[in-house]
């Protein structure tokens, strides 16, 4: 092997070590997230919507975000729709995977404010109009613990997907799935997948009192 061969590889081995360690302390950034519909033309329809909304109400958040998104710096999150009923016809660690696709109707944007301040906003399609679902002030706050773990697992890319009100977190360490709750709390796959079948049990059992208790007011109502 020639001295300029070795110095070649090893100058490719140097930017692939180099490539390999440079990770971002941001949430999000750097991650190749496709969305089905463009940003600015998310962006651009909220501002629209919620810019008819009364000067009195622009005094809070989050209308007063809303009106103001286009100044802000805005990127999409890795948000991914979780199908309950697919995973719990069949619960397995396997089933959690096959259960999530990129909503078709659904964004989700972390945005960064002039004061520094971050927002996690999703968006939901209704209709054909795009309106606000919820607003977490201080996200990169609440995931602070997210990058960190990025950076062990040695990656940029996770996805995000909710369970009624709960938000989890999956990214791959050494090539085995990982999941992580809003807290930063690890569960393996098999872990994962029993705390969504309680999750899941735990709403069943809640629909079900209230279906008892409509049932038995009807029928007071009717005596």
């Amino acid at each position: 092997m020639s001295k300029y061969l070795v110095i070649i590889l090893f100058l490719v081995c140097s930017c692939m070590d180099k490539n390999k360690n440079s990770h971002s302390d941001k949430v999000g950034e750097g991650v190749n997230f496709p969305l089905t519909e463009d940003v600015n033309q998310i962006l651009d329809a909220l501002v629209e919507r919620y810019s008819t909304v009364s000067r009195s109400m622009l005094q809070y958040e989050p209308d007063k975000t809303l009106v103001e998104l286009k100044k802000f710096s805005i990127e999409a999150c890795p948000y991914y729709e979780f199908d309950v009923q697919k995973f719990y016809a069949a619960p397995s660690p396997a089933q959690i995977l096959e259960g999530l696709s990129l909503p078709q109707d659904k964004a989700c944007l972390l945005g960064k404010r002039t004061d520094g301040t971050t927002f996690l906003l999703i968006t939901i399609k209704e209709g054909g109009v795009w309106k606000m679902e919820s607003m977490i002030e201080d996200w990169e706050k609440v995931v602070s613990w997210l990058p960190g773990k990025l950076l062990q697992a040695d990656t940029r890319e996770y996805k995000m997907f909710t369970l009624y009100a709960m938000t989890y977190f999956l990214f791959y360490r050494d090539g085995e799935p990982v999941y992580c709750d809003l807290t930063g709390k690890e569960y393996t796959p098999d872990k994962a997948c029993e705390e969504l079948v309680n999750e899941v049990n735990r709403m069943n059992l809640y629909q079900e009192k209230v279906k008892e208790m409509k049932s038995k007011t009807d029928t007071d109502l009717k005596l």
